[in-house]
């Protein structure tokens, strides 16, 4: 016999579901925002409706980058001073990748309980699976990015031998 599940408030579930949904969204479109001003200086987004109510304005100004704190406390060259919600560092990176490669772990586990076990199938839990190999992707090209910038800044710093002899 299936046991009922009662989720207290589902419709508060469902709510901050939707808002969920609303805040990636913004929050994705904020990102092309920035990156279209910074690639092409003349981009207008949709949101900038006049002089007084831009968000391009407010992305690209002081506050866009660190919340406006990073380079005032830490420098404009710290690793933290990055567009607000994105934090390129290698501890970020490989958190991601980390998740990235426990959501593979229990995809497989969970595949192998779906196909094997129950010998069944699962549209959305397929695409679940699917979800989950793309975040993997993602989050590997991700940390690799991450470590091969790292790794640059870090050589371009050190002083060459030429440099070192005078």
């Amino acid at each position: 016999m299936v046991k009922k599940v009662e989720i207290m408030g589902s419709s508060y579930a469902r709510a901050t579901g939707a808002l969920s949904l609303v805040g990636f969204a913004l929050s994705a479109y904020a990102l092309y925002v920035e990156i279209s001003k910074a690639n092409d200086p003349s981009y207008t987004a949709m949101c900038d409706i006049a002089a007084r109510i831009s968000c391009s304005l407010v992305f690209t100004s002081e506050y866009g980058t660190g919340f406006g704190l990073v380079s005032k406390i830490l420098g404009p060259d710290s690793f933290l001073n990055q567009p607000n919600g994105i934090i390129p560092h290698p501890l970020v990176a490989l958190g991601g990748l980390v998740l990235g490669i426990s959501g593979i772990v229990m995809s497989i586990y969970l595949g192998y309980a779906l196909f094997i076990v129950l010998q069944d199938a699962c549209v959305v839990c397929i695409s679940t699976y699917l979800v989950n190999i793309g975040l993997f992707i993602c989050s590997l090209r991700t940390y690799r990015a991450v470590m091969s910038r790292s790794k640059a800044k870090t050589t371009k710093s050190q002083p060459t031998k030429k440099q070192k002899r005078t």
